[in-house]
């Protein structure tokens, strides 16, 4: 006798794929037919083309430019200045009412946080925001 006859013969191990593919073929499927029916929805945001606003006794707007200066009760001053003496320079906001901060869509976004941080410190809690209209565009 051999020894070849002697050794039992040893299958490959395989792997049935056929439940794999029947979850593959579905979820496929599922896809294809859920993108026809999503709705593509166009986003048209509405300009800032009026400046309509109501104006009462007790709002309080700081206005961050374009070129990173704020500008309150008449004053223009740049972030340095107001991080000098930020007391004397909002002394006439009161801290228990909101403050709105009107800004520019072209102003540096860091100049706003820290204005934030320093409204915070002073004691501000209530903040809006509001954008400033495009004056030269329909």
């Amino acid at each position: 006798m051999s020894l070849r006859k002697l050794r039992k013969r040893q299958k490959s191990p395989m792997l049935d794929l056929t439940g794999a593919s029947d979850i593959i073929f579905t979820l496929l499927l599922f896809y294809i037919l859920t993108q026809n029916f999503l709705p593509t929805l166009e986003v048209n945001l509405p300009a800032l083309n009026s400046e309509n606003r109501q104006q009462n006794d007790t709002e309080q707007v700081i206005v961050l430019e374009a070129e990173g200066n704020f500008i309150f009760n008449g004053r223009s001053a740049s972030l340095a200045e107001i991080k000098e003496s930020p007391h004397e320079y909002f002394a006439g906001l009161k801290p228990e009412l909101l403050v709105t901060l009107r800004v520019d869509k072209k102003s540096p976004a860091g100049h706003m946080v820290e204005l934030m941080d320093i409204l915070a410190g002073l004691g501000f809690s209530s903040l809006s925001f509001q954008g400033v209209p495009d004056v030269g565009k329909p």
